[in-house]
């Protein structure tokens, strides 16, 4: 919970072992037996606060409900945006500002992968089974996983702006899921689509 409120409040940079033996009331040498190093720790942070190890879970479990699937992962990234502390939204902050610091290193080649991964074999294997279009791997997960994460990272922001109205989680993640699910989703038998 330290490491995760440090980065919340402060970025990727803030992380150090010291910085969160002192927030955790704790000995650096405890930090590195339980983790071996700053890497492995935020490794450990962004496991625990990030929706990975669910999101893969209901990726690996079959299923033919296509929009019942895309929409239970837009609940678990929901969830995860939103939640105090701001883990998520402080660290694709910086990786996206700094893609190359040493601080986001552990982040781009390790969690980045596996996320990847886990969304493209199951895309990979909705594409086999014809319930979405052949598209290019990497632009089926944007598609999916952009317009969903762009909207939970600026809504703090949105939410005070007096000329729009925020619709509730449910709504957005409904939206959202039937967007994704038009676009992808292969033309039935009849004229093509525009």
């Amino acid at each position: 919970e330290a490491g995760a409120a440090l980065i919340g409040e402060r970025g990727l940079a803030a992380l150090t072992l010291e910085r969160v033996a002192a927030q955790a009331q704790c000995s650096v040498h405890s930090l590195y037996a339980a983790f071996g190093g700053r890497d492995e720790m935020l490794l450990a942070v962004f496991e625990r606060y990030s929706p990975i190890l669910d999101v893969e879970a209901v990726l690996a479990a079959p299923s033919a409900d296509l929009r019942g699937t895309v929409r239970t992962v837009y609940s678990l990234m929901a969830a995860a945006l939103s939640r105090e502390p701001r883990l998520l939204p402080a660290v694709y902050a910086e990786v996206l500002a700094r893609p190359h610091d040493d601080s986001v290193r552990p982040i781009a080649e390790q969690f980045l992968p596996r996320m990847f991964a886990g969304v493209g074999r199951w895309l990979t294997t909705e594409i086999e089974a014809g319930r979405i279009r052949d598209l290019p791997l990497l632009l089926l997960i944007q598609q999916m996983t952009s317009p969903l994460m762009i909207h939970f990272l600026m809504r703090p922001t949105t939410d005070r702006m007096p000329h729009y109205s925020v619709p509730p989680v449910e709504d957005v993640c409904d939206t959202f899921a039937d967007a994704f699910l038009r676009a992808v989703t292969p033309p039935r038998d009849g004229p093509p689509r525009a």
